[in-house]
């Protein structure tokens, strides 16, 4: 084995004769070149040179010539060692602050002097290259910590802001894959004594991990059994654990699986609750491909653990969900049954008045069974629209409107009930009111529900409902007020008016719908609907609608 490759460079060829026989009895490779030109015209198309002694005089070109080139144009740092038959003090200096390595005099000792100065030479260009490969490894080392840093700031904001639990599973592969540089993953949670593959990321989006049989997959049931992490370098020479599962599953998502490393993911009590196996490191150390190793299993044990307790919250998160729906489901059910069940008993007393006075011949009889057979009618069929537009999901028909007409046109429908009551609709509308790009169908119904609880407020001995309407060009807004001077609502039930199924209005008026869908539409245009009210004194709705789509 060659101890390295030099080149002596001297225009007698008996010295270079003798250089290159002392350095090839040391051990060395060397190569000869006659001058400073051929030297420099040789380098230049051979860059595996590791030393360069050299002769100072020389046609042609001479050694302080050479190192000008070698460092300058060349930009080589290959150490180089210049000769002088003579001891120039001068010359010595010049060469040395070109990037001359050491200089030596051609005398009787040159064979000792010279295999000295070459073995300095090269052990003092190892420890250079040493110590630039170390600085590049921890340049590395830095970049990756700073990069996990980053990473694991990522997590704790990514984890946090997912909803469900897959969004959240995804993301705690694709956290595992950056942090180990690694090329899938698959993330187990636990069912029992089971663990069952929820989410991965293996290349082939079409490879399905639950439709496979992976309960031989022994390292993540190892790693949830033990609590542990487990580290595989090579799944092919492994003996110690079935790995044949987990490699038939990666090959057939297209990733020949090499390596391995799982963790398991411990909860609140220490138990886990699954397990995330990442495979194949990618992460490279001098151009090598560097395995899974202890580094990577602490940084993986500190993303499960945030993980483990993230899933635990969004699981509880969405049972409570869950429950909230299931709740809502049945309130929403027993107050659509006692409504239901309130409009079948004003039907049966309509039914029973209409048959006595048609058996009795009494057509005041008729006439009252009759009304209530039609006041509960549009009771029914008024649900049924509440019901409709409160349940599903519905966009706005935007277009100009003219809400001030809107208003006009509720308050001439509803005088003539407001009269029954010695009451009347009084309109405030400011003149010339911007026009509104809003559902002119919806909010019509809006404002008129609101006007028509405001009427059924007010007592038999009179009062008065107002509509009111303001813009405010500086909010790009507009308000539509109905206030009346009725008996107002308690201040118990004030938080509860835009519940469904909730009135205060007694079975044969309300059926609990109408503020809950008014609030919806609302809330579809981007608007707000808030109410003030005060017992015997009246109530205040204020509806405050954008002028454009939001």
């Amino acid at each position: 084995m060659t101890m390295g490759k030099l080149l002596v460079v001297d225009d007698d060829e008996l010295t270079r004769e003798i250089l290159a026989s002392i350095l090839e009895a040391e051990g060395y490779e060397v190569q000869q070149a006659e001058n400073g030109k051929k030297a420099y015209e040789f380098l230049k198309s051979n860059a595996d040179v590791d030393l360069i002694v050299c002769d100072i005089n020389m046609p042609e070109m001479d050694g302080i010539e050479l190192i000008s080139l070698l460092r300058g144009e060349l930009a080589s740092e290959t150490p180089l060692i210049v000769l002088s038959g003579n001891d120039q003090v001068a010359v010595a200096i010049e060469a040395i602050n070109k990037g001359a390595s050491a200089y030596l005099i051609k005398d009787e000792n040159i064979d000792q002097t010279v295999s000295i100065a070459v073995e300095q030479a090269l052990d003092k260009k190892r420890i250079i290259d040493e110590n630039r490969e170390l600085m590049e490894a921890i340049q590395v080392k830095n970049k990756e910590l700073s990069g996990i840093v980053h990473t694991m700031t990522d997590v704790g904001t990514s984890l946090s802001s997912k909803d469900s639990t897959r969004e959240l599973l995804d993301v705690v592969i694709e956290c595992g894959k950056r942090l180990t540089n690694s090329q899938g993953g698959i993330l187990y949670l636990a069912d029992g004594d089971k663990l069952v593959p929820k989410a991965w990321s293996l290349g082939s989006e079409e490879v399905n991990p639950t439709s496979m049989d992976l309960t031989g997959n022994r390292p993540a049931q190892s790693s949830q059994e033990r609590g542990l992490p487990v580290i595989i370098d090579n799944l092919d020479e492994c003996t110690s654990l079935d790995v044949e599962a987990i490699k038939k599953y990666c090959q057939t998502g297209g990733l020949a699986a090499k390596s391995l490393l799982a963790v398991p993911l411990k909860g609140t009590e220490g138990f886990s609750v699954g397990v995330l196996q990442l495979i194949n490191a990618q992460g490279k150390l001098h151009g090598k491909v560097m395995p899974f190793n202890e580094g990577h299993s602490r940084y993986i044990e500190s993303l499960a653990a945030q993980a483990a307790l993230v899933i635990e919250n969004t699981r509880l998160h969405e049972e409570n969900i869950r429950a909230t729906r299931l709740s809502a489901l049945g309130e929403g059910i027993a107050g659509a049954a006692h409504c239901v069940k309130n409009i079948l008993t004003g039907f049966d007393g309509g039914r029973y008045i209409l048959d006595v006075g048609l058996k009795k011949g009494k057509m005041e009889k008729v006439e009252q069974g009759w009304d209530m057979l039609k006041r509960n009618s549009d009771i029914l069929k008024q649900l049924v629209l509440d019901m409709l537009d409160y349940s599903k999901a519905r966009t706005p028909e935007f277009s100009e409107t003219d809400v001030n007409e809107l208003c006009e046109n509720i308050a001439s429908l509803e005088k003539e009930k407001a009269h029954e009551k010695n009451a009347e609709v009084v309109l405030s509308l400011e003149e010339n009111l911007c026009k509104a790009t809003i559902d002119g169908k919806a909010i019509y119904r809006a404002i008129l529900n609101l006007v028509g609880n405001a009427v059924d407020a007010l007592p038999e001995t009179g009062g008065s409902v107002t509509i009111s309407t303001k813009c405010f060009t500086e909010t790009n807004e507009l308000t539509i007020t109905v206030a009346d001077t009725g008996c107002g609502i308690a201040a118990e039930n004030l938080e509860n008016i835009f519940k469904p199924f909730f009135s205060t209005k007694g079975a044969k008026q309300g059926t609990g719908l109408g503020l809950a869908v008014t609030q919806k539409v609302i809330g579809e245009h981007g608007g707000s609907l808030t109410v003030e009210s005060e017992l015997q004194k009246g109530t205040t709705f204020v509806i405050t609608l954008p002028l454009e789509p939001k």
